[in-house]
């Protein structure tokens, strides 16, 4: 009987990475495949989502091609990515736009929401708000691109809509949710007042529901994620373990 493997995968700036490990933590397989950052202007930078899952299929089969793996020997996989990496999409996961990667410091209205020193903002001393978080670029699609901002039925981050595409689950992950979205678990979850008080009372049902802890199994491949990846879909002991970097 052939070990089993598990795979890592991390998806930073400028690439996403495989890597195939067997149980006891040696590696035995790795891939890595690079995307483009747009700067259509200073401080800009934008990442197109196709080119995250065209990366991915493509590092997924550099790992296994490496490593001799077949898709029967794959129990699970675990990943992360940078945040916050914001996409407006369709309910079905469809971008409307490219992604505003985390770098992306576009936002002045961080110093707006930094002024109003709302409770919610706790999380970071009181001090200056990034324009890198959420809450600034979603407050910056809302105002300068309301058609987009509208039409979007969810918002995700980069690991969500990585979750998403593989499982099918609209999941949003505890450790980005917090510092960069205000999450608080212990007080109801996101800060409706604080996100009402600056012109974002109608982002709530474009925001998952369902927040995880970290190496929280998530759920199974979907058949479609299954069939693209070249692996055998299990419905227990799928991708399901991820955490932002």
């Amino acid at each position: 009987m052939k070990k089993e493997l598990v795979i890592g995968i991390d998806a930073g700036t400028e690439s996403v990475r495989v890597v195939i490990y067997d149980l006891y933590g040696n590696q035995v397989g790795l891939g890595v495949t690079g995307y483009q950052t747009y700067h259509p202007h200073p401080g800009w930078a934008e990442q197109d989502p196709s080119e995250w899952w065209s990366g991915l299929v493509s590092s997924i089969r550099k790992a296994m091609n490496q490593s001799g793996a077949t898709k029967e020997q794959i129990i699970g996989l675990s990943l992360d990515t940078t945040c916050a990496t914001i996409i407006p999409c369709k309910s079905d996961g469809t971008p409307l736009r490219r992604a505003l990667l985390w770098m992306d410091v576009r936002s002045h209205e961080a110093q707006f929401i930094s002024s109003t020193r709302h409770e919610a903002l706790k999380y970071n001393g009181y001090g200056k708000v990034s324009p890198e978080w959420m809450v600034c670029k979603a407050l910056w699609l809302k105002r300068n691109e309301p058609h987009i901002y509208k039409s979007a039925n969810k918002l995700m981050d980069f690991s969500d809509w990585y979750t998403y595409r593989l499982t099918g689950r609209y999941t949003g992950s505890i450790s980005t949710t917090t510092y960069r979205w205000h999450y608080n678990q212990k007080e109801g979850g996101v800060p409706q007042h604080f996100y009402e008080s600056v012109g974002l009372d109608d982002i709530f049902e474009k925001l998952p529901q369902d927040i995880c802890k970290l190496g929280e199994h998530i759920g199974g491949l979907t058949e479609e994620a299954a069939e693209e990846l070249g692996f055998k879909n299990r419905d227990t002991r799928g991708p399901g373990r991820r955490r932002c970097s």
